[in-house]
């Protein structure tokens, strides 16, 4: 069978070629699109929830997860559900949805859900490490993490230069490269993108040579498109990869300075 990463990568124990696409299902369906890839990608168990969804095809599947999981109310909006049709999902939302769906069909292990900066006591390289450690740890244990992916675009005013918000995405991790030597400073990962119904590669970068330092203050919106306040440059990993940069950069002129970096991780 054909594998579009290296067979030396460690890659979803159930690995499958056909990625699940969200264009029969809904413009900001990002996020339950991925957590369905994650358990089709997973362990056999996860696989079998994912076939046991009402529906006959897996659009039809996942709007079934939308209605019994989706529905429920937000963490971060409780007068909300956790899915809205045209805005999406908070990302805080994501690890919750995916453990209530284990919790009701009788799976014991959860899924941890937390946002990947850089800690205070860590370095660039340190942090690359820790990241990739936590993917590769969750692939081994049958289940593909979900990845939020955001966007930024370098802006300024009168008084300093900012980072402003422009896109976020969810995807799922089904690869990364088989190791990481200790002086490292990117890695390799596949993606299942439910956007273009493929998997991508995409690399990893430790770099932190920045300029912008701060993160503009703007409206909040979901579909993993919550603008974080970046307190010192960016925190986050950066991610290359041209599908993905395309998606989120959307119509950015290509004479702004952008950055793609991980964002959240929900994994095992």
């Amino acid at each position: 069978m054909y594998s579009p990463f290296p067979a030396t990568a460690l890659a979803s124990p159930n690995f499958q070629i056909e990625v699940l696409a969200q264009e029969n299902i809904g413009d900001c369906a990002c996020g339950p699109c991925a957590i369905f890839n994650a358990f089709q990608f997973g362990s056999e168990s996860l696989n079998t929830l994912a076939s046991a969804l009402p529906g006959e095809v897996p659009a039809d599947k996942v709007r079934s997860l939308i209605n019994i999981y989706g529905k429920k109310p937000s963490v971060r909006s409780r007068n909300q559900p956790r899915y809205l049709a045209d805005a999406g999902m908070w990302e805080d939302d994501m690890a919750p949805f995916i453990n209530d769906w284990l919790k009701n069909t009788g799976h014991a292990a959860p899924v941890t859900g937390e946002r990947v900066t850089i800690q205070g006591n860590e370095t660039a390289q340190e942090h690359l490490h820790r990241v990739y450690s936590e993917l590769s740890r969750s692939l081994a244990a049958g289940f593909p993490p979900v990845v939020n992916l955001q966007s930024y675009t370098a802006r300024k005013n009168l008084f300093h230069h900012y980072w402003k918000w422009m896109d976020g995405h969810f995807v799922t991790v089904v690869a990364v490269q088989d190791s990481l030597p200790a002086d490292a400073s990117k890695f390799s990962m596949w993606v299942a993108d439910s956007q273009t119904g493929r998997i991508l590669q995409v690399s990893v970068d430790a770099d932190q040579s920045r300029s912008p330092s701060a993160s503009a203050r703007s409206p909040t919106q979901r579909s993993g498109k919550a603008p974080v306040q970046i307190a010192s440059d960016y925190p986050y990993l950066k991610i290359q990869s041209p599908k993905l940069e395309d998606i989120l950069e959307g119509n950015a002129a290509k004479s702004q300075q952008t950055i793609c970096v991980i964002e959240y991780i929900a994994h095992r």
